[in-house]
């Protein structure tokens, strides 16, 4: 039975222990004593961590560990944080990773570029614990709500195709071939002006199915 959209809003309203569980969250910072007490805290709270100390190196094991959720410094050595964010936003697994920025730069222009660039929240230093937290749920509320809700339409649009489809190939293919035969029996008999129209009722079902084909490759691409 499909989930209602207030249903999946009061499971994801609070961020559950079992939830946490699992759930990888990727430290980016410089400061050796803040990136240890930041992965102890996250660890604390039931979070797979990892720490790196500086935006390259960020970025390599974000492209290994493959996390669910980014916290990142801005300036760094080797790469700063705007090129880690630039770095994920070009990697296809990583795209939609949520990303919070947590830094000493308070300039609005600092912020534009961040969220311009796709951060998704942007906190300024010194952070409290229970600051950086509610931040990280919710940014992990969000995104559990947004995938139950994609995987409701996909399953709406899964059933509509395996009702619609077979229905709806079979009209434009009898379309097709109906006109075609007609073409070949009596080809030599009929006035051009004929052909012409069968033949347009010939290209516009076939138009057709070839817009309800690419629609179900696009259905079928975003499965997967």
């Amino acid at each position: 039975m499909l989930q209602t959209t207030s249903e999946i809003l009061t499971a994801t309203s609070a961020y559950s222990e079992n939830k946490r569980m699992g759930v990888r969250i990727l430290i980016i910072e410089d400061v050796h004593a803040l990136r240890n007490d930041l992965v102890e805290l996250l660890r604390l709270e039931g979070f797979e961590v990892q720490g790196a100390e500086n935006g390259r190196i960020g970025l390599d094991i974000a492209y290994e560990f493959k996390p669910d959720l980014v916290v990142c410094d801005i300036m760094m050595p080797e790469l700063d944080g705007y090129g880690v964010l630039e770095g994920m936003r070009a990697e296809p697994d990583l795209r939609a990773v949520p990303f919070i920025f947590m830094t000493a730069r308070t300039d609005r222009s600092d912020i534009r570029r961040g969220m311009g660039l796709g951060a998704d929240d942007y906190l300024t230093k010194p952070v409290e614990n229970d600051e950086l937290l509610a931040a990280i749920r919710a940014r992990l509320d969000k995104r559990v709500t947004i995938e139950e809700m994609t995987e409701i339409k996909l399953t709406q649009l899964r059933d509509s195709i395996t009702t619609a489809l077979p229905h709806e190939l079979r009209t434009p293919l009898n379309t097709i071939i109906g006109f075609s035969d007609m073409l070949m029996m009596e080809a030599p008999e009929i006035a051009p002006e004929q052909v012409l129209e069968w033949a347009g009722h010939i290209n516009d079902s076939a138009l057709r199915l070839h817009r309800m084909v690419e629609n179900y490759l696009t259905y079928v691409r975003i499965q997967a």
